[in-house]
């Protein structure tokens, strides 16, 4: 238990993010914009068809940056208009 409780705002490594995102033009693009701004540096994406205008996205990305926020990053996602859900999957610290 104590090895999968961590501090939000100190992951430093890679993190997968699950989001739930409204089927809105340009949406990824921002989500991505708002990644990069933050510091973070896109591994891998997948992006699933949307069924009822709603498609679900993984993005694994690296933090290893100085001053990495991860609480920030997730709360500045989580009020782009169209992101329905934003939360971590996985972990690995370096």
């Amino acid at each position: 238990y104590k090895d999968s409780v961590f501090p939000l705002n100190h992951i430093n490594g890679t993190i997968s993010l699950f989001f739930e995102v409204e089927d809105i033009t340009g949406l990824l693009s921002e989500i991505l914009k708002v990644i990069a701004e933050n510091g973070g540096n896109v591994l891998t994406i997948n992006q699933n068809i949307p069924v009822n205008g709603v498609a679900s996205i993984t993005i694994s990305l690296r933090t290893k940056v100085e001053g990495f926020e991860t609480k920030k990053l997730l709360d500045t996602l989580s009020e782009l208009d169209g992101v329905r859900v934003v939360r971590i999957l996985a972990k690995e610290d370096y």
